[in-house]
């Protein structure tokens, strides 16, 4: 099986080729103005993500806030859509995206996959605390599972990144739509 270093490397590697993933996809689905905003979202998060990634290792044990705070970023803008874009409604752009906005199944797959990360990060988060105030001898959590799952989220993000954007390559529709492409 893999060895805990070769994991971080493949999690480092699937994490910086992210960006140029949903910079392709937000070209692919360019028309559709809700995977527009989804994707432009996702790759304000992930440029700020990957630029603060050496810092925040130095971190220690509160590397798992800012894993936390990442996640956070997603999340809070996706569920709170409606209510942001009525603040900037007078902006055009941003109201085409409120008046036709619909929340579709790879967007709740992605809020899933950030949810999990949330809990994941909170999870090592409390047993880093926990190690660093000498109250567990091991990170039992954080060895054995951590790098593992984040891997496997990072990669379902990614399949849901793509699954969108080639669902709605050639979409006028200004909605996320179930129906399948001919």
């Amino acid at each position: 099986m893999f060895s805990y270093e070769d994991l971080e490397s493949l999690f480092r590697s699937l994490t910086f080729l992210s960006i140029p993933l949903i910079i392709s996809a937000l070209f692919i689905s360019w028309k559709n103005l809700n995977c527009r905003y989804l994707f432009s979202l996702l790759l304000l998060i992930e440029i700020l993500d990957s630029s603060m990634y050496d810092a925040s290792l130095t971190w220690g044990h509160y590397y798992y806030l800012w894993g936390m705070f990442v996640c956070l970023t997603f999340i809070i803008p996706t569920l709170a859509r409606r209510l942001l874009l009525k603040k900037v409604y007078h902006i055009d752009f941003f109201k085409r995206i409120y008046s036709s906005y619909h929340f579709g199944r790879y967007e709740g797959g992605l809020l899933f996959i950030f949810f999990s990360s949330f809990i994941l990060h909170s999870i090592s988060f409390l047993e880093a605390s926990l190690y660093v105030a000498y109250i567990v001898d091991s990170m039992l959590f954080i060895e054995a599972a951590f790098s593992p799952v984040q891997l496997f989220l990072h990669i379902t993000a990614m399949y849901f990144i793509i699954s969108l954007s080639l669902q709605h390559r050639y979409s006028d529709a200004h909605h996320f739509s179930t129906s399948k492409m001919y």
